[in-house]
């Protein structure tokens, strides 16, 4: 087998190595079928234990309560952005600006009705998490974003909201585990810890389901999945597959309690490499908001950032360079990037500092 990269993409991102070969295994022969899993029908008793199990997965790793609905969505999180406003903003919503996803949120809102920021932490270019909001009457919810790829934040916990709360979790879902019942509903494109691109996963109370709007397009309306058990039209069968199998091994590792620990034991390696450098490396995020799972940082200048990332990526590192909105550099550290890659980028660093410091 060819070497494997180090891959610190942003997303799609890495996939635990066990789940690809266990994949690639029985690519031509889903469950006895004689068909790969891209062959088979939606409507069959194999996929229906799939789908099954699949959400009964879900359920146990993240304790989501029975009186939650579990929903596989397909659109990305960028649909979710219009979706969700669709669905639940009848008077006005509030949002939490925490970086280019969140603003892009607000604006999907907009078209829908009244859209205000509750709190923003863009007079500081984005590196904390702001915990002082303020709230307009009538307020239909609060969307947040958990975890900030860009800018590399992440909210540490979650306060309790006066209004129902709405959360973005796309880049750290599972990744540490949350009381979801501090949220009324949780949306998560599957492309950083879960799947593949093309599956959202979306935790909706059943409440709140309730009182979603019908008025709108049948695609549109998050009833019209709940009430066809995500089975409307042809869901995303191969990325549900895919998020199966990706469950099935987390689970054996431990869950989220499992990852969350190391996933701080692999975040500390390149943060103690940016915090000895004496200035060399220089994270963007504040310590108390720092992300576990997008590590990002800048050099001296533009030049040399772009010399650390051809460099790196000549060693096998992959996807070390910053956003283009942000430039820099950023390390993406999902559940599946292992510590032994996290500990190979931090002697890297160390090696180019003692180069060109």
């Amino acid at each position: 087998m060819t070497k494997r990269a180090y891959n610190f993409n942003a997303g799609p991102s890495a996939l635990p190595l066990p789940v690809l070969e266990e994949v690639q295994a029985e690519f031509l022969d889903f469950a006895h079928t004689g068909m790969s899993i891209t062959e088979i029908s939606h409507r069959s008793s194999e996929y229906a234990a799939l789908h099954a199990e699949t959400k009964d997965m879900l359920r146990r790793l993240l304790a989501v309560p029975e009186n939650y609905r579990i929903l596989f969505l397909q659109g990305g999180g960028s649909t979710q952005f219009m979706m969700t406003a669709a669905n639940f903003l009848r008077r006005r919503a509030a949002y939490v600006n925490t970086g280019v996803w969140s603003k892009k949120a607000l604006a999907e809102a907009k078209y829908y009705g009244e859209a205000y920021e509750a709190a923003s932490s863009a007079d500081q270019n984005h590196n904390y998490i702001p915990q002082d909001f303020t709230w307009q009457p009538d307020t239909d919810y609060v969307h947040i974003t958990a975890n900030n790829t860009i800018y590399g934040t992440e909210w540490p916990d979650f306060p309790s909201f006066p209004v129902p709360v709405i959360c973005d979790m796309s880049s750290d879902i599972l990744s540490r585990p949350i009381d979801v019942t501090k949220f009324d509903l949780i949306y998560a494109g599957a492309q950083k810890n879960l799947a593949p691109a093309g599956v959202v996963v979306v935790i909706i109370k059943e409440g709140f389901l309730a009182s979603a709007r019908q008025d709108l397009p049948t695609m549109l309306r998050y009833s019209t999945f709940a009430d066809n058990d995500s089975l409307y039209n042809t869901p995303p069968v191969f990325c549900i597959y895919m998020l199966n199998k990706t469950l099935r091994y987390l689970e054996k590792e431990g869950g989220a309690a499992a990852a969350f620990k190391r996933n701080r034991a692999k975040a500390k390696l390149l943060y103690d490499a940016i915090d000895s450098s004496g200035g060399f490396y220089k994270g963007h995020a504040q310590k108390a908001y720092r992300s576990l799972m997008n590590i990002t940082f800048n050099l001296a200048d533009a030049a040399l950032e772009k010399d650390f990332v051809a460099k790196g990526k000549a060693e096998g590192f992959v996807g070390i360079g910053g956003h283009r909105l942000v430039g820099g550099c950023r390390a993406s550290c999902y559940n599946a990037v292992t510590y032994e890659a996290c500990a190979a980028l931090a002697d890297f660093m160390k090696t180019y500092q003692k180069q060109h410091g």
